[in-house]
């Protein structure tokens, strides 16, 4: 039996690049980097939210359904909001 580790278990299955691992490539680096991504952009979502300018998307779901739904709340958006918060690239 061969107990060396697979190759290809240290390569990008999609380009075949070698895998690198940081050295803050760790549990405690993710923990502290989400709760810094959850602190800073809660007050957005606050703010956009109170203004009807933010709409969640489950992103869990199957990628067709994400896509439709980022359509449809830039669709909302886009065709619903007066004109002087209509992003400029709206159709």
């Amino acid at each position: 039996m061969n107990s060396a580790p697979d190759q290809k278990i240290l390569e990008c299955q999609v380009t075949g690049e070698p895998l690198i691992r940081r050295s803050d490539d760790n549990e405690n680096t993710l923990r502290s980097r989400l709760e810094a991504y959850h602190r800073q952009t809660s007050p957005l979502v606050q703010y956009y939210s109170a203004r009807g300018l933010h709409t969640a998307v489950d992103a869990a779901q199957n990628p067709n359904v994400v896509f439709a739904s980022i359509v449809a709340a830039f669709s909302i958006f886009c065709f619903s909001k007066p004109a002087v918060l209509a992003a400029p690239s709206c159709p």
